[in-house]
């Protein structure tokens, strides 16, 4: 390290030297520290404010299958027990409080229906973010969901999935339930 002198006597290390450097790297990791606690403290406040309120209305249910069996009974109890189920389980994350949307005895979403009602009722009930989906039975074997998260206050989509499932039976839709949950709580909507 060059030592300079100056007119004052103070000796001080020349500029760009191995000193400055480490200064430099020690200002880096100061930075980072704080940028981490400025994250950990905004992490820590949002689990203060309690959890994200969910509703979780009665998925829409559309066969056009052309199956002859009428199988109305079974698709109406898995479509409601699918969003009781993401109800329950969003609750016992934690981080989120699942509740039903009640519609009034009619459905709160239909496959061609505009959400802004639904929408409504679930800011109406307290609720900041809406899950919503409609299934379609497209054959036997094959059914597709095309499920979303809105914000309720702004109507923004918060999350958007178009998925594909085998099966038509109690096993397939409670994987399908898992896997709408594990990706809801992959994306950390409204957190």
């Amino acid at each position: 390290m060059a030592i300079q002198g100056n007119t004052s006597g103070v000796c001080r290390a020349a500029q760009n030297g191995p000193g400055d450097r480490h200064a430099a790297y020690r200002r880096l990791a100061m930075t980072g520290l704080f940028a981490l606690n400025l994250l950990t403290c905004a992490s820590l406040a949002a689990r203060a404010a309690g959890p994200v309120t969910v509703a979780v209305p009665t998925f829409a249910f559309v066969d056009t299958s052309g199956e002859v069996r009428n199988q109305t009974a079974f698709h109406t109890a898995w479509t409601q027990r699918l969003a009781t189920e993401l109800q329950q389980d969003l609750t016992a994350t934690g981080r989120y409080r699942g509740l039903a949307l009640d519609c009034g005895g009619q459905p709160c979403i239909t496959a061609d229906n505009d959400v802004s009602d639904a929408v409504a009722k679930a800011r109406a009930t307290g609720a900041s973010v809406m899950l919503f989906g409609v299934v379609e039975k497209q054959s036997t074997l094959i059914s597709w969901m095309r499920v979303r998260a809105v914000n309720t206050a702004t109507g923004a989509v918060l999350f958007d999935k178009f998925l594909t499932f085998r099966g038509d039976d109690d096993a397939a839709w409670q994987h399908m339930e898992a896997y709408v949950l594990r990706e809801f709580l992959a994306a950390n909507v409204g957190a």
